[in-house]
């Protein structure tokens, strides 16, 4: 019985300890160019990714309001540089909602002129850890670089990509209450400009001169913030623990 008791007090004090070693950081994009230890919002880190990095398993990192559109990272296997990318079982979490918190992709129009999909194009997230989680943003404006004939998991989704090697479906990445719109890939991205007809009619052979296609995807690319920001008066719908298998498509 005292063994039981030894053993049960033993298992109490890792279990206490594993919470206390938990870490909060903090971002805040105003603070970009000045990034401090990461520790309070007066010390915040200016990206996303600068907290991601320093963040291990079980911490949270809280993103002040802000447009978060500098910086990138590439997950390892990737093709497509992304603003932030998640690849370990950490929670990055905005403090005050999708309206107000805004992750923004780009374009490479000059590596692919017609849709902006070049090798410089970001993504807005990429997710690969197993209990990730990523909650309360607007992912918008995000392309993905893929060549002629590329349909691998790593050229998908624009917005966020999650692609894992598993089809447990008790163990993957969630994406929570989030505004995912206006991102784009060369097949197909749900719930973005993809559908728009630029980038279909690549698919369709239609007859609308290339100079016109590229105006048209340059102007809704210079569209994406504005869109945004727009968007920020509304409350985003929810979209409680999205899952998807092998690779997102958004």
């Amino acid at each position: 019985m005292d063994e039981i008791k030894r053993v049960m007090a033993c298992s109490l004090a890792l279990f206490g300890m594993t919470l206390a070693a938990a870490n909060t950081w903090y971002v805040d994009d105003a603070k970009y160019g000045a990034s401090g230890a990461g520790t309070s919002l007066e010390t915040a880190f200016g990206t996303i990714q600068e907290a991601v990095t320093a963040a291990s398993a079980g911490d949270t990192v809280l993103v002040a309001p802000g447009t978060y559109s500098r910086g990138s990272s590439k997950a390892s296997g990737d093709s497509t540089s992304s603003r932030v990318v998640i690849d370990k079982d950490i929670t990055v979490k905005s403090i005050e909602g999708a309206g107000k918190t805004i992750i923004v992709g780009a374009p490479d129009f000059t590596g692919e002129p017609v849709h902006g999909l070049g090798p410089d194009a970001v993504r807005c997230v990429a997710m690969s850890a197993t209990g990730s989680v990523l909650e309360g943003f607007t992912l918008t404006g995000g392309y993905v670089y893929q060549s002629t004939g590329s349909d691998s998991l790593t050229v998908r989704g624009g917005g966020v990509n999650i692609a894992i090697g598993n089809n447990n479906n008790l163990h993957k990445p969630f994406v929570v209450d989030c505004v995912i719109s206006n991102n784009v890939r060369r097949a197909a991205a749900a719930r973005s400009a993809a559908r728009s007809s630029d980038v279909s009619s690549r698919k369709t052979g239609s007859t609308t001169p290339p100079a016109t296609r590229r105006a048209t995807a340059r102007a809704r690319a210079a569209a994406v913030i504005t869109t945004a920001c727009s968007r920020a008066t509304t409350t985003p719908t929810r979209s409680a623990a999205r899952q998807s298998r092998g690779s997102s498509p958004w």
